[in-house]
């Protein structure tokens, strides 16, 4: 009896741990599957507590939400083709310029090019917000959504706005309803230029800005910092080789037409003309010029080959006489700085009107 007990335990301990040792398996619903030796790292990232995986709200995300419902109403039922106050008071436009790089300066085409950072500030009350933040940086695209000033350039022969990469422009957005618009501009403007006076003259080049359409009655202009310092030119922006820039002389002007009065912006820009690049490319080279011919004053009148020495020519080894030489020699100097742009064409002219031009032929012709 003993016997069959105790193998009837050993029989059903070893049945139990065989049946304990049987991996489970996963074959379908309801069964179960063995245990992968990833499962356990599965388990314990998926078991983080609060402590290890924070779930901290994005800040950046929240804004952007925030602005877009922001934006979405101001432009809902904005009209751009009203400006601001429209028909219940005037809409200021405050300005004012950065001036990058000025120059060239033509005398020919009597113009000249300026690269400069222009700003625009006004009010607009229907874009009044509340947020997070009190003023808003925008991108370009939403210029073309809200009114702006039709600023054109009265003197301006032509003006390209900078794209590349993309079009280099500047919107901001105060909560008050105050925006700023900057863009970069590269203006061809005219010069009106007075070269009597050659090459000891002085010029006041202009930059005129205005509304196209909105007399003064609708749209006024204003400087921003004053007439002072609304005006501000870079100190390596000087790009003029015959010229100093001197100064710059800020004002308002109005003009009338048949449409109206209009406000407009003005700047000159005090040009002087170098001296000292004309002393060393046409007076000095004339002065020696005539020098040189002095000398043959000094030889005897008989001694041909000697006073043939003195002609600056290249055209000396055909033995030319001494005034033919000399003439050529300025006539082919005038044609070939006329031609490179140097002396405008104006200059040139009157140049040849005058009498000192002339009578300056008189001192090589005489000393032949």
């Amino acid at each position: 009896m003993i016997i069959k007990r105790m193998s009837y335990f050993y029989m059903t301990s070893f049945g139990l741990l065989f049946l304990m040792n049987i991996p489970p398996e996963t074959t379908g619903q309801g069964e179960s599957r063995r245990q992968e030796p990833g499962d356990f790292v599965k388990q314990d990232i998926g078991g983080l507590s609060p402590k290890h995986a924070p779930d901290i709200p994005d800040d950046s995300t929240e804004n952007i939400t925030i602005f877009t419902r922001i934006l979405d109403r101001l432009l809902d039922g904005y009209d751009n083709r009203l400006r601001p106050g429209l028909g219940d008071a005037v809409t200021e436009v405050k300005t004012d310029i950065y001036v990058t790089s000025f120059g060239p300066v033509s005398d020919t085409d009597m113009e000249y090019t300026i690269d400069v950072f222009f700003r625009q500030t006004w009010h607009d009350e229907r874009l009044k917000f509340d947020g997070p933040m009190k003023v808003l940086p925008l991108n370009n695209l939403l210029a073309s959504k809200i009114w702006t000033p039709d600023t054109f350039f009265h003197n301006g022969k032509k003006s390209v706005a900078h794209n590349m990469t993309t079009p280099n422009k500047l919107l901001r957005l105060i909560d008050n309803g105050t925006l700023l618009y900057t863009m970069r501009l590269t203006i061809h403007a005219e010069c009106p230029m007075h070269l009597e006076d050659f090459p000891m003259d002085v010029h006041a080049c202009p930059l005129k800005f205005g509304s196209y359409a909105y007399t003064k009655a609708e749209v006024v202009y204003s400087w921003t910092l004053g007439k002072n310092k609304s005006v501000e030119v870079a100190q390596d922006g000087s790009r003029l080789n015959q010229y100093d820039l001197l100064g710059h002389v800020v004002g308002t002007d109005i003009i009338r037409s048949s449409t109206g009065e209009y406000v407009v912006m003005t700047t000159h820009f005090h040009l002087k003309r170098k001296i000292g690049y004309f002393v060393i490319q046409t007076y000095l080279p004339c002065i020696m010029t005539v020098i040189l011919s002095q000398v043959s004053f000094w030889l005897n009148r008989e001694s041909v080959p000697a006073r043939t020495v003195f002609v600056w020519d290249p055209l000396a080894p055909y033995r030319l006489p001494a005034h033919c030489s000399l003439l050529l020699s300025s006539l082919l100097l005038s044609a070939v700085v006329e031609a490179a742009g140097e002396v405008p064409a104006t200059t040139a002219a009157l140049a040849s009107h005058e009498p000192g031009f002339w009578l300056s032929g008189a001192p090589p012709v005489g000393a032949h």
